[in-house]
């Protein structure tokens, strides 16, 4: 949250079903010159799957602690050379009893919300620490700016998790439960022999540090130009330090069967050292603004890979990867006020993104082209924006939440694509209910994405594309999506609809109609909020998430089907200082 600028607080607290509860807290002081300000997020939740009979764990929820702080220091406002300091810092902690383990389609549609034995120690804890410091200069008679930010965060992360069974990854099993259904009844909590389910330790350390400044300058010319560039030098690293425990399925509960020493499953370290640069011009004239761009990338990626049965790290890298990376980036975009009520856009942009360290596969790059129109007059405001996105090189790369084939991080080219499509939104006020002191706002927002194709024939290790062929439509992106919400507002009390809509979604490329086992499902999920304002300084609020109690697929991958969230209510308290 920025900086208030006067001083004051907030504290929301609610609870609801499924144990879960709620807390979200501010305070600040604001003086002239000095500004201090607090802020925390506490969740926690005993979740909405339920675990299979076990007698180790039944809590499918989370606990998450968030905290940040701001001390803000200022010369006068008015003084003529305008400065300041801002430092931040900001702690986040979570244990979470997550899982990537879904449903055969069979269990989905007889209980939506179950979760296998299979996934009863499934746990995340995570430590996210984040550092910053911000000085800024504003000289009250200069037509310039400009701001230096160093920044310094650090995440630790370990996520164990089941990962495969009788040998077999469960994203397979899950895809073929025919096949696999001894792997599968054990999943389910069948008994099974030592060392059949084999859990990772996804344990990881990551840190990124640097910094940044930005400035801009108005030109005093003929027609008024604004210029603005800044720069970066930045540094990452991520830590892979992980091995595999086995365990046996016993009365549905798993017990302990071998430890796997530490590192034997992967260890190696991937850095990343970047300098960047840019540089933009604002040019008015008359009616017409013209903004060119340019941006300047230079990375440096390493990556080190050692012995699994070198957890020390004594012995050095077995493998030393490097690869270096240098692109130029423009842009242009111009916006013409054709009326005080309308303005026409439009802009073209490249795409860039760098590959993977040690990853063979080219950099994704693309040209980016929008289009198209705002309007704006009393109560209602229509904004519509076609897009086209022409990629050169498409690049897949395997994670834990999409699976792919492969070791995580690899990465796979795609070649030609094309995405197209058109982007809605619209807002208006309606005022015929003034007369009952009621106000009604209406807003949509939706995104069709009429084409997302491969413009060419390939094979490919990546599961998600698989053997493409040309005019085959890209996994993951559906053809429509939006959002509409509406309300009635009173200076005593609102009542808030919020509606989503999103299409089923292909799941591996592919073309003609979905099969039912590749996609999500088409979805409408509408949310509920009431709040009374009993008191100047004090509301009694509800929430209502999927109000209707929609069941869907909302995933596939990397194993089986999983749920969206079912209905799930929540009561509380606003109190504002």
């Amino acid at each position: 949250t920025p900086m208030p600028s006067s001083t004051g607080g907030q504290l929301d607290v609610s609870a609801g079903e499924n144990d879960s509860r709620e807390a979200y807290g501010w305070a600040a002081y604001r003086s002239d010159n000095v500004g201090l300000f607090f802020e925390t997020v506490q969740q926690e939740t005993d979740g909405f799957k339920n675990l299979d009979r076990n007698d180790r764990n039944n809590d499918t929820g989370y606990d998450i602690e968030d905290y940040s702080g701001k001390l803000l220091l200022t010369t006068d406002a008015d003084a003529r050379w305008y400065q300041g300091v801002e430092i931040k810092w900001g702690f986040t902690d979570q244990n979470s009893n997550a899982s990537y383990l879904g449903l055969t389609d069979e269990d989905f549609n007889d209980d939506a919300f179950r979760r296998y034995a299979g996934s009863q120690i499934d746990n995340i804890e995570s430590d996210h620490y984040h550092r910053q410091a911000t000085w800024f200069l504003a000289p009250a008679a200069a037509p310039w700016d400009l701001s230096i930010t160093a920044y310094d965060l650090d995440f630790d992360r370990n996520w164990y998790k089941l990962q495969s069974v009788g040998g077999t990854g469960i994203g397979s099993i899950l895809d073929d439960p025919a096949t696999y259904a001894a792997e599968l009844d054990w999943i389910r909590g069948e008994d099974s022999p030592d060392d059949a389910l084999v859990l990772r330790n996804n344990n990881r350390e990551y840190y990124s540090r640097g910094i940044q400044g930005r400035g801009s300058y108005d030109l005093a010319t003929a027609w008024p130009v604004t210029v603005r560039g800044g720069f970066r030098f930045h540094e990452d690293e991520e830590d892979r330090f992980q091995d595999e425990d086995g365990y046996r399925m016993a009365d549905g509960t798993m017990f302990l069967t071998s430890d796997g020493a530490p590192g034997s499953q992967t260890n190696r370290v991937s850095q990343g050292s970047v300098g960047a640069g840019y540089v933009e011009g604002e040019v008015r004239i008359g009616d017409w603004q013209v903004t060119p761009g340019l941006r300047y990338e230079d990375i440096t990626l390493t990556r080190d890979d050692y012995a699994t049965d070198d957890p020390g790290r004594d012995d050095g890298p077995t493998r030393k990867r490097r690869n270096r990376v240098t692109e130029w980036i423009p842009g242009l975009s111009t916006l013409w006020e054709a009326t005080p009520n309308l303005s026409l856009l439009a802009g073209v942009h490249k795409g860039f993104n760098p590959p993977g360290p040690g990853s063979e596969s080219d950099s994704e790059e693309s040209v980016n082209y929008e289009f198209g129109g705002r309007f704006g007059r009393d109560n209602l405001f229509v904004e519509a924006i076609g897009f086209y996105t022409d990629y050169d090189n498409l690049v897949g790369t395997v994670t834990e939440s999409t699976g792919g084939g492969g070791e995580i991080g690899d990465q796979f080219d795609g070649g030609d694509a094309h995405v197209t499509g058109l982007e809605l939104v619209s807002a208006y006020r309606y005022g015929g209910l003034e007369r009952f002191g009621l106000s009604m706002p209406v807003e949509l927002t939706w995104t069709w994405t009429a084409e997302a194709e491969f413009d060419n024939s390939f094979e490919s290790g990546y599961d998600p594309w698989g053997d493409v062929q040309s005019g085959d439509e890209l996994p993951y992106i559906p053809e429509h999506q939006g959002r509409l919400y509406t309300g009635l507002l009173h200076r005593l009390w609102s009542l808030n609809l919020n509606v989503t809509y999103q299409d089923e979604t292909r799941t591996r490329a592919g073309s003609g109609s979905i099969p039912g086992d590749e996609a999500t499902d088409e979805a409408v999920v509408v949310d509920l909020a009431a709040a009374w304002h009993a008191t100047r300084w004090l509301d009694v609020v509800l929430r209502v998430d999927n109000l209707l109690d929609e069941e869907y697929v909302v995933a596939r991958r990397p194993a089986g089907a999983r749920p969206g969230r079912d209905r799930t209510a929540m009561l509380g308290l606003r109190m504002r200082m």
